[in-house]
């Protein structure tokens, strides 16, 4: 079992098709999978931050579990402090091969990225805190905010119910968080 690593320079038309797809058994989406939708979500792949890693795992030819990685600064306010962390998006296995560690394959290979590039954490959102305790993360209660919003920049950035850092024993201070954008 490998995990392949993609950045946003080896990310192609055939990787993003492979991803939607499993984004889409995952996470039906409201518009169909179009070559339109395909080509702007080429287009936004190949604008994003130079950080951004695709960490996807293959079995016979099919992407059966994958997530995204990239860095992500945000502002700790109380401390006034300001660093770049590894944020964590997209993290989904394929409903046929769920229960097989293929999730948590993609996620250990993202985190991996932590002592490679000498990041202190990675913080991000789930529905599943319970996954990502078992590999040493832990919940955060925080506030978060986005200070750079146009609509309500004290709104939590956050779409899911909880936060979590990984790896548990990682600094974390108490008191407001930043996101310094939007939720991810």
């Amino acid at each position: 079992m490998r995990v392949a690593r993609f950045g946003k320079e080896e990310i192609n038309a055939e990787l993003i098709e492979k991803a939607e797809s499993l984004w889409a058994a995952v996470w039906p989406p409201s518009d169909p999978i179009s070559e339109d939708r395909m080509e702007r979500r080429l287009k936004r792949f190949k604008s994003i931050h130079s950080s951004y890693r695709l960490h996807m795992l293959w079995i016979n030819g099919q992407v059966v579990a994958q997530c995204s990685s990239f860095h992500r600064e945000i502002e700790f306010l109380n401390s006034k402090k300001r660093l770049v962390q590894l944020g964590l998006a997209g993290v989904c296995s394929s409903p046929s091969h769920r229960g097989n560690g293929y999730g948590a394959a993609v996620v250990k290979d993202a985190f991996a990225r932590l002592g490679e590039e000498k990041l202190p954490f990675s913080l991000y959102q789930t529905e599943v805190p319970q996954f990502y305790e078992k590999l040493g993360a832990k919940k955060v209660e925080n506030r978060f905010v986005n200070s750079k919003s146009e609509e309500d920049s004290d709104a939590n950035p956050w779409w899911n119910d909880f936060v979590m850092t990984y790896p548990a024993q990682a600094a974390w201070e108490e008191g407001s968080v930043d996101l310094l954008g939007p939720g991810y």
